[in-house]
């Protein structure tokens, strides 16, 4: 892997396996990610000099070509608060499911405490002004297994506070060498 990430979070849920490596705000995407590349250009052409860009300078022309493989993630500033899906692509949600972990987590039927902790550690390390690269194994909507790969990058609401994460997500060849590599 051309850099390392900061940690690595391991979920294993029921119709997902998948690899959250994170890494600071700063650090460019590297080369084994490089469908994600442009989407994290984009974000961080947005963002400029700030600390993180602004979730109001995310608008649908900015998403050209990414329109079906995004998620925008409304978090609040409390770790424990809501979190609202507010935009999610087609694609997005044909490969991940249209419900949100916070809803599973409030839910009647709640996934095991471990899965919700490494939620609750996946959310501080993006409050925590970073973001993730995820890889892993996903049953669709047509109960087929697919390769996917993801960027999560977080987003203000025009201050330094973390309030929102934008995402997009990739379909990859499921004998892929070069996921052997970075999963």
């Amino acid at each position: 892997m051309g850099r390392e990430p900061l940690k690595t979070i391991t979920f294993d849920e029921e119709r997902r396996e998948y690899n959250c490596h994170i890494f600071p705000i700063g650090i460019d995407v590297c080369h084994e990610y490089e469908e994600l590349k442009s989407f994290y250009d984009l974000w961080n052409d947005i963002r400029g000099n700030r600390r993180l860009p602004n979730v109001q300078d995310i608008t649908f022309e900015t998403l050209k070509g990414w329109h079906s493989s995004v998620r925008l993630v409304e978090y609040g500033e409390d770790i424990k608060g809501p979190k609202t899906i507010k935009i999610m692509g087609e694609k997005f949600a044909r490969l991940w499911g249209k419900e949100s972990m916070y809803s599973k987590i409030n839910s009647e039927n709640p996934p095991p405490p471990d899965i919700v902790e490494k939620y609750y550690e996946y959310l501080q390390v993006i409050y925590d002004y970073n973001y993730c690269i995820g890889v892993g194994n996903v049953i669709d909507e047509e109960g087929q297994e697919q390769r996917i790969l993801w960027i999560d990058l977080p987003l203000s609401s025009g201050d330094d506070n973390v309030t929102h994460a934008i995402g997009a997500m990739v379909m990859l060849e499921q004998d892929s060498p070069k996921l052997k590599a970075i999963a």
